[in-house]
C-alpha cells in the first residue's frame, strides 16, 4: 500500500492549525469563561458560607438571649418569691410582737388592777377592823372608866420621860397655853388631879383650857405649843391599825 506522504502532512498540518485556531480562539475563552464562573460561584459559595455563619452567631446570640431572658424571669420569679415570704415573715414577726406586746400590756394592767383590788380590800378590811373596835370601846366607855382614865393620864403626867414630854414641860414652863381635850368635859376633882400633876412637873401653876372631842374614845390629848401628850384606846387603835396595815402589806397578791 502506497501512503502519501504529502497528503498526510497536510493533513497533519491542518490538524495543528485547527488544534492551534480552536486554542485560540475557542478553548481560551471557554476556558476563560469557565474560570470566571468558577470565581462567580467560588464567590457566592463565599458569601453563602460567610452569610450560613452569620446566621449561626445570630442563631446563638438568639439562644443565649433567650436564655439570658428566662435566667432573668426565674431570678425575678425567685426574688419575688423570696420577698413575699420576707415580707410574710416579717409581718408573722410584726404579729407575734404585737401580740406579745398587748399581752404584756393586759398581764401589767391586770397585775394593776389586781394590786389595786388587793389594796381596796386590804384597807377596807383595816378599816372594818378598826370601825368595830371602836364602836365597841364607844359602847363601853363609860364615866367610871373615863374617870379611871384622868387618873392614869395624872400619873402618866407625872412619871414621863420621854422627848414629846420634855419638850412639853419646856412649853409649860415658857407660859404657853395648855390645852386639854377629851371624849367628855371632867369634873373638878378630874381637872384639880390634871392641875397638880402640871404644876408637879413644871413648877408653876398653868391655866387650862379643856375642850371635847367625841371622837376620843376614852382618851386624852395635852397640847402645850406643838408638844402633844397622848394616852387612851385611840392610841392603841392606830397602833393596831398600823400593825394590821403592815401586816397586810406583806401579803402577797
Amino acid at each position: 500500500m502506497n501512503i502519501d506522504w504529502f497528503t498526510v502532512a497536510i493533513q497533519a498540518i491542518n490538524f495543528l492549525a485547527l488544534v492551534w485556531i480552536l486554542k485560540k480562539f475557542l478553548y481560551k475563552p471557554i476556558l476563560k469563561a469557565m474560570d470566571g464562573r468558577q470565581k462567580a460561584v467560588f464567590a457566592k459559595l463565599h458569601e453563602a458560607e460567610k452569610r450560613e455563619k452569620k446566621a449561626e452567631q445570630l442563631q446563638e446570640e438568639l439562644v443565649e438571649a433567650k436564655q439570658k431572658v428566662k435566667n432573668e424571669a426565674k431570678q425575678i420569679i425567685l426574688t419575688a418569691h423570696k420577698e413575699a415570704n420576707d415580707d410574710k415573715s416579717e409581718m408573722l414577726k410584726s404579729a407575734q410582737s404585737s401580740i406579745k406586746d398587748k399581752q404584756l400590756k393586759f398581764d401589767h394592767q391586770l397585775d394593776l388592777e389586781k394590786k389595786a383590788l388587793h389594796n381596796t380590800v386590804r384597807h377596807l378590811a383595816g378599816e372594818t377592823l378598826v370601825k368595830t373596835a371602836r364602836d365597841a370601846m364607844k359602847e363601853l366607855a363609860t364615866k367610871d372608866l373615863e374617870k379611871e382614865m384622868f387618873s392614869v393620864f395624872a400619873d402618866k403626867i407625872k412619871t414621863g420621860n420621854s422627848t414629846s414630854f420634855n419638850n412639853l414641860v419646856k412649853a409649860i414652863k415658857k407660859g404657853h397655853k395648855v390645852v386639854l381635850t377629851s371624849a367628855n368635859t371632867p369634873t373638878s376633882e378630874e381637872k384639880k388631879k390634871i392641875s397638880t400633876a402640871l404644876k408637879e412637873i413644871s413648877g408653876t401653876t398653868s391655866e387650862i383650857i379643856y375642850k371635847e372631842n367625841k371622837e376620843l374614845i376614852c382618851g386624852i390629848e395635852l397640847l402645850v405649843d406643838t408638844a402633844m401628850l397622848r394616852w387612851g384606846f385611840d392610841k392603841y387603835l392606830e397602833t393596831f391599825a398600823r400593825s394590821l396595815n403592815n401586816a397586810l402589806d406583806n401579803i402577797s397578791v
